[in-house]
């Protein structure tokens, strides 16, 4: 009996051990030793959160106004070909206006790294297009990111890429209804 308990304890450690499951990108860039962050190359993948929000608002107003008087009378003999002329006149002008502006997007988009600088600094890129029943919609995104505001589940804020140029744009039935007509476009362009 206790010759095969002793055989059953060295069976189970030669065993190999189970793995852990843990997700493969937060494995890739950090070490399994230190739990340090690995440096990124060109070539590795990272996961923007897109929470962008704007909005602008411009004012102006003018007030302009003048009025004047001009009179003239004759003596004498002009006194009664032209016994008086007068004018008055008086204008004004007042002018207000606003702009108004504003937009939101929310996404997430997976991005390469085209490069690491000296510095260490990446630079992203990323394209996403989606199209449903003709309508085409294409969500880009480039900039630059510290490998310090990654978080370890490998996704950045748009708010951390410094330079971000980030573009929606759609096109389609809706867009193309959204267009200005082409009578329009020729009233524009000549007034």
């Amino acid at each position: 009996m206790l010759l095969g308990v002793v055989l059953a304890v060295i069976g189970l450690m030669a065993m190999p051990m189970a793995a852990a499951a843990d997700s493969l990108w937060s494995d890739r860039n950090v070490s399994p030793f230190s739990g340090k962050r690995i440096a990124y190359k060109a070539g590795d993948l990272l996961t923007v959160v897109i929470v962008e929000s704007a909005s602008a608002t411009q004012k102006a107003e003018s007030n302009n106004g003048e009025s004047g008087s001009v009179s003239a009378s004759g003596s004498g003999s002009m006194g009664k070909l032209l016994p008086a002329l007068g004018t008055d006149w008086k204008s004004s002008s007042d002018g207000k206006g606003t702009t108004t502006r504003g937009g939101t997007i929310t996404a997430k988009i997976t991005v390469t790294v085209l490069e690491v600088n000296p510095e260490g600094l990446l630079t992203i890129e990323g394209r996403q297009m989606i199209k449903v029943n003709k309508e085409e919609q294409i969500l880009k995104i480039t900039g630059t990111v510290r490998p310090e505001d990654i978080a370890s589940d490998n996704t950045i804020y748009s708010t951390y890429i410094a330079n971000a140029a980030i573009e929606y744009q759609g096109s389609g039935t809706v867009g193309d209804t959204q267009g200005t007509g082409i009578l329009t476009r020729i009233f524009h362009w000549i007034f």
